[in-house]
């Protein structure tokens, strides 16, 4: 934490030294006081006593102006340091995390807390699973253990903070014993006088007091202590791939996406092969769809294409390629700028239907005429004229006021302003019915500025059939690939898909 407060460095060291002088008032002031105490028990002349009570007087007045200077220079300068250092903190732990987007899950601590919380959310949020299969004595149990385990760590732990808080309030009494105690020897003896005595009793009554008011925060500086060390764990955690490092090629991309021997397993679960032997070329401009089984690996591909991971490394010939650069010597950022994505559950904003497209390009101000035709390209224009606000109406928390459909063309439209060279629809059109998928499908093929090459997971394979490729995925690999009349007419693996949905819809 002190080399993340170096900037900051002549603050602390200023808060310090004031703070050490506000530390050195109080046994300044026991003296003094001491003194007074002294000046009354001497037989001495009525105005020299009051003479010298005046001076002390003084001194104790000196000493309060100089503790006032002391502590709010020492709140000053070390709240500025602290607040500082709390923005960088965050700032910093923001940055890393984003960064390691796909170790959070991995990395997160898995000690007895956690599993607590886990149990008792996944169980009550399933409470209808739960009471079905009778697992509530279950969890119930497996929670008690939990929380005994949980117990036992922290009675230790309470032990040795129920000592250390014990000792450093019973310190004063042992003090206090000792001093009188040694004290009335040194007297017997002739070694100390009786107001020495009594001055070593205030300047350790003050300090003993001063001492137990700092034990009081030993718990919270034990768990300060621990999150410190969790933060600076994530900070100076290593990014597997960092999104700024990389090539950044001066020349756009063109579209040609190959894959050439894809192996990939989850670091969560090594065991289960995801993606196996997989090679396909994509061409630029062309329109391909990706099918398969539930599981088959159709998103795994996409996230590779982000480099959200990386596919094992099995040679110099094995990836993803983007226009012959491996995607592993590419800088992620670059590579993202290249892509339009729109997932099957989009994310709006609650700010204006404009501002929403708006956003898919925020490198520059996006002219309202490219607003427009994005949104007319996405088959939702017409509904957003129709509104007493037309496009400044504001879309509502995560975009309630609008239907799944709606949200989903508006996410359209704010992926295509972006003018990708990639536009990747993961199931983008899943809450479409099937005739303004269509109109969609077909103002996405005859846009001006279409992308380049366009990637389609598909919910319903009756849109698909415009496409140029349609891509068979089973087991991890490509099981088939062509035109979609072409594999219908083959009569295997898409046609046995296309028919199963044919037939599920015809029985619904």
């Amino acid at each position: 934490m002190l080399r993340l407060n170096r900037p900051e460095l002549w603050q602390t060291i200023t808060g310090c030294l004031f703070c050490m002088t506000a530390g050195a008032v109080q046994p300044a002031f026991a003296i003094v006081y001491s003194e007074i105490f002294g000046i009354f028990l001497r037989n001495e002349d009525t105005n020299d006593v009051l003479r010298r009570v005046n001076t002390m007087a003084w001194k104790m007045t000196l000493i309060g102006v100089v503790r006032f200077i002391a502590m709010l220079a020492q709140g000053y300068f070390l709240g500025v340091a602290g607040e500082s250092l709390v923005k960088r903190v965050r700032v910093n732990t923001f940055e890393a995390m984003m960064n390691q987007i796909r170790n959070l899950a991995g990395n997160a601590r898995n000690d007895l807390e956690t599993q607590e919380i886990i149990i008792a959310r996944e169980s009550l949020e399933n409470y209808r699973a739960t009471f079905t299969f009778n697992l509530a004595d279950y969890f119930q149990n497996l929670f008690k253990k939990k929380q005994d385990a949980k117990r036992k760590e922290i009675t230790r732990g309470c032990a040795l903070f129920a000592m250390v808080y014990g000792v450093t309030q019973s310190i004063s009494m042992f003090a206090h014993a000792a001093i009188f105690g040694l004290g009335s020897y040194m007297i017997m003896n002739g070694m100390i006088a009786n107001i020495d005595v009594f001055r070593v009793f205030c300047i350790m009554n003050l300090g003993a007091q001063s001492l137990a008011r700092t034990a009081s925060f030993g718990g919270l500086a034990i768990r300060a202590s621990i999150s410190a060390k969790i933060i600076l764990e994530t900070i100076d955690r290593n990014s597997e791939i960092p999104t700024n490092k990389g090539l950044t090629p001066e020349v756009s991309f063109q579209g040609k996406l190959s894959f050439k021997r894809i192996y990939f397993r989850y670091p969560t679960r090594e065991s289960v092969p995801v993606l196996q032997n997989f090679n396909f070329t994509i061409e630029p401009g062309q329109t391909v769809a990706l099918v398969g089984e539930s599981g088959c690996g159709k998103s795994t591909l996409l996230q590779l294409i982000q480099r959200f991971y990386d596919p094992s490394d099995c040679g110099v010939d094995s990836g993803i390629f983007f226009d012959g650069y491996p995607a592993r010597q590419l800088a992620p950022a670059w590579i993202r700028r290249q892509i339009g994505i729109v997932s099957q559950e989009p994310v709006l904003f609650d700010i204006t239907l404009q501002d929403n497209i708006a956003y898919g390009d925020n490198t520059r101000t996006v002219p309202m005429e490219e607003i427009i035709s994005a949104a007319k390209t996405a088959n939702i224009h017409d509904f957003i004229i129709g509104l007493p606000k037309g496009y400044q109406t504001m879309t509502g928390e995560q975009g309630t006021q609008l239907s799944g459909g709606q949200r989903q063309r508006i996410a359209i439209a704010r992926a295509l302003v972006r003018k990708p060279a990639l536009l990747i629809l993961d199931e983008a059109t899943s809450a479409l019915d099937a005739e303004n998928e269509r109109i969609l499908q077909e103002a996405l093929s005859n846009a001006t500025d279409r992308p380049k090459t366009s990637l389609v997971v598909a919910h319903r394979l009756r849109t698909i059939e415009n496409s140029d490729t349609v891509v068979v995925i089973d087991g991890g690999h490509v099981v088939e690939n062509g035109p979609p009349a072409a594999l219908l007419a083959a009569r295997g693996a898409f046609y046995a898909l296309y028919a199963a949905e044919k037939q599920t819809s015809e029985r619904d």
